[in-house]
C-alpha cells in the first residue's frame, strides 16, 4: 500500500531531523563525503533529502517533470519556494529538506558494464529523447538558475559561491551555444533503471540543474567513464568526441572546488 503524506511524521526542527537515524523506520540510502548531505528512506516508497537549501532543486524537478522526464514527485518540504535563499550549511532556514517518491530500480552505475549491447542501445535511445525534451524548455534568460535568479552551484561550498559560472579561461569553449535546461550531473549514478537494465525508471539528483550552454550537459556526461557508459555515450553522441570542451569544463569545475 502506498504511503500517504498524512501517514508520515515530518521533522519540524533540525534536532528532530538529525535524530532520524535513531528511528527504526529510517534507513540511510546515501551519505555524501563529510556526512553533511544525506538521503534517508523515511517510509516505504518515500525518501528524505537534507543538507542544504533545496528550493532551486525542487523547482528544477518540477520543470523537468513538466517537460516529460521521469522525475520523482515531491511529497513535502518546509518553507516556501517563493523565497530565494542562498544555500548554506547551518543553520537550516527555508527549504532545508524535502521528501519525494523513491524511484524504483537500481542505479545504472551498478549494472551498466554488465548489460548487453541491445540494452545499452535501448538506454541510449531513451537518454537521447530525454535530452531532446530538456532542450525544448523555455530559457528564462539567466545562466545557472532555473528561475532567473543568481547563479549557484553545488560544486562549490556556500562560502565560496562564484558570482557567475565562467570566471576562468573559456577559450576552448563555444561562445555561441544555445542556452538549454540542463540536469548538470546526468551520469550513471543518477539514472535509475529497472531490474532488466533496459528501461530508465527515473532521473534523480537535480541539485546542479539550471540553464547552461548546450555543451555543459555533454561535457558533464563525459566526466564519468566506464566501458558500458562509454558505449552509451557514443550512441547518444555519435559525432567525434569534443575532448577540448570536456577538459575545459572539468577545469572550470576544478577551480570551483579549490580556487574560489
Amino acid at each position: 500500500m502506498a504511503v500517504r503524506p498524512v501517514d508520515i511524521v515530518f521533522p519540524k526542527t533540525w534536532e528532530e531531523l538529525v535524530r532520524m537515524p535513531e528511528l527504526r523506520t529510517a534507513k540511510v540510502l546515501y551519505r555524501a563525503t563529510g556526512g553533511y548531505r544525506v538521503v534517508y528512506r523515511l517510509a516505504p516508497g518515500v525518501v528524505l533529502k537534507h543538507g542544504g537549501e533545496f528550493g532551486d532543486e525542487i523547482l528544477c524537478m518540477r520543470v523537468a517533470q513538466a517537460a516529460g522526464l521521469p522525475v520523482p514527485s515531491v511529497i513535502h518540504h518546509p518553507g516556501s519556494l517563493d523565497i530565494r535563499v542562498p544555500w548554506s550549511f547551518h543553520p537550516p532556514s527555508n527549504v532545508w529538506y524535502f521528501c519525494m517518491e523513491e524511484v524504483p530500480g537500481v542505479p545504472l552505475n551498478t549494472v551498466v558494464d554488465h548489460l548487453s549491447d541491445d540494452k545499452l542501445s535501448a538506454l541510449a535511445s531513451q537518454l537521447r529523447n530525454f535530452l531532446n525534451l530538456l532542450s525544448k524548455v523555455e530559457h528564462k534568460g539567466t545562466i545557472g538558475s532555473v528561475d532567473g535568479g543568481a547563479f549557484r552551484t553545488l560544486m562549490a561550498p556556500p562560502y565560496s559561491q562564484p558570482d557567475h559560472p565562467f570566471q576562468k579561461d573559456t577559450s576552448r569553449l563555444p561562445t555561441d551555444d544555445e542556452i538549454r535546461f540542463t540536469h548538470g550531473d546526468l551520469v550513471p549514478k543518477n539514472i535509475m533503471v529497472d531490474a532488466d537494465g533496459e528501461r530508465i525508471t527515473g532521473i534523480i539528483d537535480w541539485g546542479n540543474s539550471g540553464f547552461y550552454p548546450s555543451y555543459w550537459e555533454y561535457c558533464r556526461m563525459h566526466h564519468s567513464s566506464t566501458p558500458g557508459w562509454e558505449k552509451i555515450l557514443r550512441m547518444v553522441f555519435p559525432e567525434p568526441r569534443r575532448q577540448a570542451e570536456i577538459d575545459a569544463v572539468r577545469a572550470i569545475l576544478y577551480t570551483f572546488s579549490i580556487n574560489l
